[in-house]
């Protein structure tokens, strides 16, 4: 009993903490579990600006017992989950003293909300592959239809000039389906990509001329919204095992949300890291930032600020980023959002750069 007892009072390893306050709310005693949580001190008031306070003084006022009160508490960046057992001791009808309990299932909490984004992400994936297959292939039969109408309509107009404005529209208007129609043949390849098993191809990827197609392939957007495009290129060769053109679009479509959070006159700063290990490609803006509240929730499928918006951009680059064995970062302050892809280095680079 007494080791027992010593376990809880003083490991480190228990995830119940244990704390006896005076009627005043100053710590009498803390073990260290109670310590991870809160930052109290022996002789101090217990934290005041803590959710666990107000349940400690409205215990004290009321002189009840407390019993596995769920408490939120968000302690220097970190998010508890926790059950509290508070106990007022008395004498002579007088609370002499509280003994608090603090039931830490943070780790459980986390458990299940990751299984159920897995299984969210699961159910939509399937049901976007099933959706892009079933729309692909009317989508090609309106291509061909398409590719006959222009060879049709061009041989049976040969009186007409090449140069002539009706010859210029017609060229122009079979433009502009081609590549709305490839537009969402590429969509709809993205959602297929989402349904599927990591069954794509990958090949090794050399960093600098995938950084450079990067630069090309958002420069004019930026000049367009007025945005300084600032390139920090790596100091080094490497290479990343991976699909250049699902890490390609990845990436562009990280550049495409900084533009848009960017006023104009703004920067927006793409870099690229490279260690022994790593490679981060990194994406910063000057916009006004991700609320902290809805920050852990902007790679969710169908979340979205935006009113013309599915909130699939972020959830399909995540998942683009996790199929290539690497992961996506983001971290926003005021200042801006800074999205970090990073991918392990296969340590193919040379020495020079």
């Amino acid at each position: 009993m007494k080791q027992a007892m010593e376990f809880l009072f003083n490991s480190d390893k228990v995830d119940i903490g244990i704390a006896v306050l005076d009627p005043e709310t100053r710590v009498l005693f803390a073990n260290k579990k109670t310590k991870q949580c809160y930052p109290v001190m022996i002789g101090e008031l217990f934290p005041s600006h803590t959710n666990l306070s107000r349940v400690i003084t409205e215990t004290l006022q009321k002189n009840i017992v407390t019993n596995g009160l769920p408490v939120q508490e968000n302690i220097d960046g970190q998010v508890y989950q926790l059950s509290i057992y508070l106990f007022p001791m008395q004498k002579n009808e007088t609370i002499t003293s509280i003994v608090l309990i603090i039931c830490d299932h943070t780790s459980l909490q986390q458990f299940y909300e990751s299984k159920g984004v897995h299984e969210n992400f699961s159910l939509i994936g399937q049901m976007a592959a099933e959706t892009a297959n079933v729309i692909l292939n009317p989508l090609a039969v309106i291509k061909g239809t398409l590719q006959l109408m222009e060879q049709n309509i061009k041989a049976n107009s040969i009186f007409i000039d090449l140069l002539t404005p009706l010859h210029q529209k017609l060229n122009e208007y079979f433009h502009l389906l081609y590549s709305q129609v490839q537009t969402v043949d590429d969509i709809l390849r993205r959602f297929l990509f989402l349904g599927k098993a990591s069954d794509i191809t990958l090949t090794p990827i050399l960093v600098f001329p995938l950084f450079q197609e990067l630069i090309s392939s958002v420069q004019h957007l930026a000049i367009e919204r007025n945005i300084r495009l600032v390139c920090e290129f790596p100091s080094q060769h490497g290479y990343v095992l991976g699909n250049k053109v699902y890490l390609r679009e990845a990436i562009l479509a990280l550049l495409h949300n900084s533009f848009e959070a960017t006023e104009g006159g703004g920067i927006v700063t793409l870099s690229a890291e490279i260690t022994i290990e790593t490679v981060r490609f990194i994406v910063k803006d000057q916009g006004e930032g991700i609320h902290p509240d809805i920050l852990s929730q902007v790679k969710n499928p169908f979340f979205t600020t935006k009113d013309d918006a599915l909130g699939f951009g972020l959830s399909l680059c995540d998942q683009t980023v996790r199929k290539l064995g690497g992961t996506l970062n983001i971290s926003s302050g005021s200042n801006g959002t800074e999205v970090q892809v990073c991918l392990p280095n296969i340590n193919l680079y040379s020495s020079n750069p």
